[in-house]
């Protein structure tokens, strides 16, 4: 990619977006699209349009020559997003565009590239790293665990103290799991289809979901007497009870650095600290359906919660 920049914009200020083909799947209008001649230059980008601009669509990797940030002078409070704002400002500008990934002669095209822009698209990479999908995926200091219903890679730190676990019956595994180092487990656990980061401590929890959405729990993460099902706890954060079970549905989502105790997520609710109100709000893609002093609760707009259902 970086040859190919130099190639095309031969030492001028220039950005290169790699591109790879979508196709018309339905879900094209959640990317941004890249209409180009061809030569590669690019003349028209649409950022999550119902209308694409063409069936290519912006990977996210973006090469800028340094001198590009000359004309991004006295507006980066106005720029505040790469897709939406900054590359259509640069072509009203003027300055040279390319795209890399097309049908070009002597340049390889953009492979084993993955989506993951959504709830829904991140848990299905995690599956597909599940099922083996990606060849090019490598696991370091992690051995495989098998039993008649279950395939689990866990890192070598936990193995020991896993297989002690499923002996004792502190723990049930079930389809196919990667279990980080140091986890913690503080009652009975039951794990089916989910990746687990390090350092995490569990109890008295069922962790469970499908081979296309598992369940992701990142990095020191705690899960107390709580139920998840095709959901993600973000990093260094809680999800508790004291009386009844606190429990997460599909395509909810707990943010980083928080603490959530006796509550029901519905599917595809959203939590986060209630310091990024704003911030969330001023997408114009959310509505907020509970907030407290410190937590808010949102979903998408085109999702129409309703509590009551």
């Amino acid at each position: 990619m970086l040859r190919y920049h130099n190639t095309f914009h031969k030492g001028r200020l220039g950005v290169t977006i790699g591109v790879t083909y979508w196709g018309d799947k339905p879900d094209i209008n959640q990317f941004g699209t890249v209409r180009f001649d061809e030569e590669g230059r690019v003349m028209e980008f649409r950022e999550k349009s119902p209308e694409p601009a063409s069936l290519y669509i912006n990977t996210g990797i973006v090469m800028f020559s340094p001198e590009v940030i000359r004309p991004l002078r006295g507006s980066s409070s106005e720029l505040k997003d790469l897709g939406g704002h900054v590359i259509p400002y640069l072509l009203q500008k003027d300055v040279s565009v390319c795209a890399y990934g097309h049908q070009t002669k002597g340049f390889e095209q953009i492979r084993d590239w993955v989506d993951f822009g959504t709830v829904e698209a991140y848990l299905r990479a995690n599956g597909n790293v599940l099922k083996g999908v990606y060849d090019w995926f490598e696991f370091q200091n992690y051995e495989k665990l098998e039993g008649d219903r279950y395939s689990v890679l866990v890192h070598r730190n936990s193995f020991e103290a896993l297989k002690e676990a499923l002996k004792s019956g502190r723990v049930s595994l079930e389809g196919r799991s990667i279990i980080g180092s140091g986890m913690n487990l503080v009652g009975p656990v039951s794990i089916s289809n989910a990746v687990i980061g390090h350092n995490t401590i569990i109890g008295n929890s069922e962790i469970s979901g499908t081979q296309e959405y598992p369940t992701v729990l990142l990095d020191t993460s705690t899960i107390i007497n709580s139920e998840l099902h095709s959901s993600i706890v973000g990093y260094s954060s809680c999800l508790n009870a004291e009386n009844r079970k606190s429990s997460m549905g599909e395509f909810s989502v707990i943010g980083n650095n928080i603490t959530v105790t006796n509550a029901r997520i519905d599917p595809r609710v959203r939590v986060a600290d209630s310091r990024y109100t704003d911030l969330i709000l001023s997408t114009n893609k959310y509505e907020i359906v509970y907030a407290s002093d410190n937590l808010i609760f949102f979903v998408e707009k085109q999702n129409n919660y309703n509590p009551f259902r």
